[in-house]
């Protein structure tokens, strides 16, 4: 939000799910393994996501392709583990 304060949906933020504390609280995590979305990743699909990106220089415009696929995986991996889940967590009661 800090970072971009002009934009409304940054100020209407009313809830959220944290995806390394559902981790946490159910197991979604082999033991030995950091909470790091790659390592829940690995545990429910079986794969661990690609972070070669991650280091890249997020700050040169514009993106490179690579950027911006690893920037949607990463938003995408959320949703799909939460899709996932859904039938073993009451997620609505998780919301903050």
């Amino acid at each position: 939000t800090r970072s971009h304060p002009s934009f409304e949906c940054f100020r209407t933020l009313t809830s959220f799910v944290d995806i390394q504390d559902l981790a946490r609280r159910f197991g979604w995590v082999k033991a030995g393994l950091s909470l790091s979305l790659s390592n829940v990743t690995l545990s429910v699909f079986g794969k661990k996501l690609d972070k070669r990106q991650q280091m890249s220089d997020w700050e040169l415009r514009p993106l490179t392709h690579e950027q911006v696929t690893y920037a949607a995986l990463d938003a995408q991996v959320l949703v799909t583990i939460l899709q996932d889940k859904r039938g073993s967590v009451d997620l609505q009661s998780l919301l903050r």
